[in-house]
């Protein structure tokens, strides 16, 4: 039943981490005014959708949410917050919720609801964590300076501002206080983090490894321009921060990058990628790539296919270039059809699953740190060190005693199928 007072919250946040963390602000505002966090929805008497705008097919699944939440609960209040609502909003008015927050004005939710009182914050840092223990995602900056073509984030989100060490300090601490151990660092462009206010990423990195308890610093987002020395030194020095580096190469077709304005050809990356191995030898590499771009032929589709099968990439996606009306490659020309696009995604896909077969074999047989977060039946389930949150790089299994527990652990790989890592328990490490 639900309370007469009617100040319960269910939320959904869909799309990237960074909405993640932008809602959680939210959920600790109204929490702080008086609402009540529920995580069922049929317990709710108001509806927060954080939406997802970056792609058409993101769009769709927004949309479709809301319609599902209308139809099987139409007595139940919907708001809508997030990027759809900042760039695309009358799509958002034809449904059954209203579209109240774009990403600049998320935390007017409690004035707008009427509940805002002494207690209102506008710190988006205060949060209600809503990723399970032991894994915390920390927004160091909002919005982004680049201008790639084929993406909208900076319309949507404005320029890069990103927020001061003390306060990123702070937030780290209070979540390892509160028994988060893995730290994941999250921004638009998170090499370009501190370039506005007079600092850096390797000062970001030095100040947070500090913290006690702090275990795992995880990096996410790193345009491959960014990578300097002094970030490799730190990452190479450090016993916290992960040599996981992401970082989205998208293409490799030199008149493509130049249309893509992403200004890093395929010479630099293979450079990047052996000088990232020389400093740091352990270096695993995930990284996102764009096919069906317009203009792409028949041969920059080959350049990337050969790239994927001969660089040490271990871990990525592939996507299909989704033409976006905000964007400014949206009216290029020499579209490439959509059948065509569809076939080299899913080859691209395969030659990437190939070579990540290949680098994930290499591990079999040896002993790695992994995070180690339930049991189910006879397995204990978690992730290694070099695979991120929420199960896109793959998680692991490993057997061992049922009474072992969770939390940090040394674990001999045995076999590797599809992303999965398949181990046993050796000794407990935290």
């Amino acid at each position: 039943m639900k309370s007469e007072s009617l100040r319960r919250v269910y939320a959904v946040s869909l799309g990237c981490p960074k909405a993640r963390v932008d809602l959680e602000a939210v959920l600790a505002d109204l929490l702080i005014n008086g609402w009540e966090y529920v995580g069922a929805p049929e317990h709710a008497d108001l509806f927060l959708v954080n939406t997802c705008a970056f792609l058409e097919s993101a769009r769709q699944e927004t949309l479709e949410t809301i319609r599902q939440l209308h139809k099987t609960f139409p007595d139940t209040r919907i708001i809508s917050t997030g990027c759809m609502v900042e760039g695309f909003k009358g799509q958002i008015r034809q449904g059954p919720s209203e579209p109240l927050a774009g990403t600049k004005d998320m935390m007017m939710l409690a004035s707008y609801l009427g509940s805002a009182g002494k207690n209102h914050i506008a710190d988006s840092s205060i949060r209600l964590v809503t990723t399970p223990i032991p894994t915390a995602y920390l927004k160091v900056a909002e919005g982004c300076n680049r201008r790639c073509s084929f993406c909208i984030i900076p319309k949507l989100r404005g320029k890069q501002h990103s927020r001061p060490i003390d306060s990123l300090q702070h937030e780290a601490v209070e979540l390892v206080a509160m028994g988060y151990k893995e730290v994941v660092l999250i921004a638009q462009d998170l090499t370009a983090y501190g370039k506005d206010i007079g600092t850096d990423l390797p000062t970001l990195l030095k100040a947070l490894e500090e913290i006690d308890g702090l275990r795992w610093l995880r990096m996410m987002y790193l345009h491959p321009a960014g990578i300097t020395e002094q970030l490799l030194e730190v990452v190479a020095d450090s016993q916290t921060v992960l040599p996981y580096f992401d970082i989205p190469v998208q293409h490799v077709s030199e008149h493509i990058l130049r249309a893509m304005r992403r200004g890093t050809p395929q010479r630099k990356i293979q450079a990047l990628f052996a000088r990232i191995l020389a400093r740091v030898p352990d270096a695993v590499f995930r990284t996102t790539l764009i096919t069906g771009f317009p203009g792409e032929t028949h041969q920059d589709f080959d350049l990337l296919v050969d790239f994927v099968r001969h660089q040490p990439i271990m871990l990525g996606g592939v996507f299909a270039y989704s033409p976006e009306p905000l964007s400014a490659s949206y009216n290029l020309p020499d579209r490439v059809a959509p059948d065509i696009v569809a076939k080299r995604q899913q080859a691209l896909f395969r030659a990437m699953q190939a070579r990540a077969k290949e680098m994930l074999d290499g591990f079999v047989g040896k002993r790695i740190e992994a995070m180690i977060n339930e049991r189910i039946g006879d397995s204990w389930l978690g992730r290694t060190w070099f695979q991120a949150p929420e199960g896109i790089d793959g998680n692991l299994v490993a057997r061992g005693d049922r009474n072992a527990g969770t939390g940090f652990w040394e674990v001999e790989v045995e076999r590797i199928k599809d992303y999965t890592v398949y181990g046993r328990l050796i000794r407990r490490l935290g």
